[in-house]
C-alpha cells in the first residue's frame, strides 16, 4: 500500500508523484508483491490523479467505518513493468 502526506507548502511540485514512483519501483524490484494498492478519500482528487499518473486503475470504492467514501487503486507487477517508469 502506498500513502503520502505532503505539507501544503510543497504541493504541486511533483513530490507525491516522485515518492509514489520510488515506492512502486522498490515494491516490484525488491519484494515478491504481485500487486500494489493505493487508498485515498474519494474526494482527494490530487491523490487520485497521482495514482492514475502511476498507471494505477480504480479497483473499487467503499464507505469506511466513518462512512467516508474511499477509493482503491492498484497496479500489477506486469502493468508497472510495461510502463517503464523512471524515477
Amino acid at each position: 500500500m502506498i500513502g503520502y502526506h505532503i505539507d501544503k507548502r510543497f504541493w504541486n511540485k511533483g513530490y507525491a508523484s516522485q515518492s509514489a514512483k520510488a515506492c512502486l519501483r522498490y515494491a516490484f524490484e525488491n519484494t515478491d508483491f504481485d500487486e500494489v494498492f493505493s487508498y485515498q478519500k474519494a474526494t482527494n482528487i490530487p491523490s487520485r490523479k497521482v495514482a492514475e499518473k502511476m498507471g494505477m486503475s480504480l479497483r473499487e470504492e467503499y464507505a469506511d467505518e466513518k462512512n467516508i467514501k474511499t477509493s482503491v487503486y492498484s497496479i500489477t507487477r506486469s502493468q508497472f513493468s510495461a510502463m517503464n517508469i523512471n524515477v
